[in-house]
């Protein structure tokens, strides 16, 4: 068996890494006495925020200290102490630091050597510019040596993939990247857009999000056509050249992107240098690290997958990572007492196998429900139940919600198609038509959607029937087919002439009648 390096060696690699800069003091300097059992009953949460907002706080605050909404105040032998429904803890600030993990490390060891620490958590509102890399896989390794554990609360504080290191507990508010893509492609499936292709840069955990498009589309009866794989290296491109070429070669209008947000920023500037972002392309943005977006430059049709409550204030997601951890060290101590027991969370200069480790121990953050929200975590360290958002950005508006998906199912805000009208605007120079129908059998038959694969199947293109805002609709719609002898006429003129439509029904399923000099029905529209 390879032995595991411990936290000290890791620390000696840092140092020699390159410079550091001095560590920033602890807003919450901990104290030798504090480590006095007597005051084992309070527990200690360290929070590493990658962001200015809630830090400006807490340094406005008493002690270093932030009331959290829904949290009130105690007084302590600790000093002020924040209160959840389950106990109260105290709150330590440590610091990012931009050019070196070292700092943080050692932050971190010193405040596990200096008192017994329940748990941290991780916001991260925009990843810090490091050229080190992300902290969550570094902070999963801090876990799986000291058996901490740690709840990354931001969308890009996640892993956006399994826990890989045995032993670690790192527990996570966003949706894994497998979940995203499966909800992703439930919207394609939705749409007919069947036709795709993949941009990823080798940001951390692109092998799984690769390895898991191939998974969904290998062998589906659905007819997935992935078109190409555009492996991008935005840091050795300064200029975008490259990019905007492989951009430019890359002939599917759906696109879903892999990358860190840094890197987003590039390949977007580069997709609008290509004329790859306007209507004629929709993006996928998959991956924690695409958790933000609040850059200048999106493109114009983009489409993305949250966990609810990602609008939420950093505070707010902060507060409900301690009370988590709240709950896992009252549960655990109500098993195995408040002064004996295994030494569940050990120092770095401890070797990882001579902490105790407890069979089970994701149990003790199990059946926790925050302001009426399931946050229960289920082995692999993600919400057990999550509830995901559907958000789309649209230029001057901003991001908005147009979907839902709960229980394994997706329920879109807009039916499909009404929302945005004729989707995926073909490229400069196509012809697209939009064309009118009604039914008129055997000319033109509408059916549903295949129940099994709700696409439409043999000869049947998709037709869509626009909401009409003069009825009430108690129903949600449903996906429709059209064929027939009209149908086949359509589908061989498209391809003798070279054209795409966007196919839809009537509005009020009528041929059409002049009222007041204007004509309504087919002939209307």
């Amino acid at each position: 068996m390879v032995a595991i390096p411990t936290l000290s060696l890791l620390l000696a690699l840092a140092e020699w890494a390159g410079p550091v800069t001095p560590s920033p003091h602890l807003l919450l300097r901990p104290r030798e006495r504090e480590r006095d059992p007597g005051t084992i009953m309070n527990f200690n949460i360290a929070v590493i925020h990658a962001g200015a907002s809630v830090q400006v706080e807490a340094a406005a605050g008493p002690g270093g200290r932030v009331l959290y909404p829904g949290f009130g105040r105690a007084h302590s032998s600790l000093g002020e102490s924040v209160i959840t429904q389950w106990g109260s803890a105290n709150v330590i600030w440590l610091q990012v630091n931009d050019s070196s993990p070292k700092t943080l490390l050692s932050q971190l060891c010193d405040l596990l050597a200096a008192r017994p620490l329940q748990g941290l958590v991780y916001e991260e509102e925009r990843p810090p510019p490091t050229a080190w890399g992300p902290l969550a896989p570094m902070l999963e390794f801090v876990s799986a040596q000291t058996g901490l554990p740690i709840v990354a609360v931001g969308g890009g504080a996640g892993l956006g993939r399994m826990q890989q290191e045995s032993g670690s507990i790192f527990l996570q508010f966003s949706s894994s990247t497998s979940l995203q893509l499966e909800v992703i492609f439930k919207i394609l499936e939705e749409y007919d857009w069947t036709t795709f292709s993949v941009v990823s840069t080798r940001h951390h955990g692109y092998q799984d999000f690769l390895s898991v498009v191939d998974g969904l589309t290998d062998g589906s009866f659905i007819g997935w056509e992935k078109k190409s794989v555009v492996m991008l290296n935005v840091t050795d491109d300064p200029g975008g050249v490259r990019t905007r070429r492989l951009l430019k070669e890359n002939e599917a209008q759906v696109r879903l992107l892999y990358c860190s947000q840094e890197e987003a920023e590039l390949v977007f500037k580069a997709a609008w240098a290509a004329g790859q972002a306007g209507p004629s392309h929709m993006w996928f943005a998959v991956g924690p690290a695409l958790s933000g977006l609040g850059m200048e430059g999106l493109p114009r049709a983009l489409f993305a997958v949250r966990p609810q409550g990602w609008k939420d204030k950093p505070r707010m997601r902060i507060a409900r990572g301690v009370s988590i951890l709240t709950h896992g060290a009252v549960a655990l101590r109500r098993d195995y007492g408040a002064s004996g027991g295994p030494n569940f969370v050990t120092n770095c200069m401890t070797e990882s196998n001579q902490t105790h480790r407890v069979r089970g121990r994701m149990r003790y953050f199990s059946n926790i429900t925050l302001g009426g929200r399931d946050y229960s975590f289920d082995s692999d360290g993600y919400l057990a139940n999550p509830v995901l958002e559907v958000i789309s950005y649209t230029p001057g508006k901003g991001w908005e919600d147009v979907g839902m998906w709960e229980n394994g199912k997706l329920d879109l805000v807009y039916p499909a198609w009404s929302r945005y009208g004729p989707f995926l605007q073909p490229p400069d120079g196509a012809q697209h038509l939009r064309v009118v129908t009604l039914e008129e059998r055997p000319f033109v038959i509408v059916e549903l959607a295949d129940a099994a694969s709700n696409t439409c199947i043999r000869d049947s293109v998709p037709c869509r029937r626009p909401l009409n805002a003069s009825i009430p609709v108690q129903d949600p719609p449903k996906k429709q087919c059209c064929k027939g002898f009209c149908i086949d006429i359509l589908k061989r003129l498209a391809k003798i002439v070279g054209f795409t439509y966007d196919l839809y029904l009537v509005t009020n399923g009528k041929h059409g009648k002049k009222i007041d000099g204007v004509w309504n029905g087919m002939i209307g529209e």
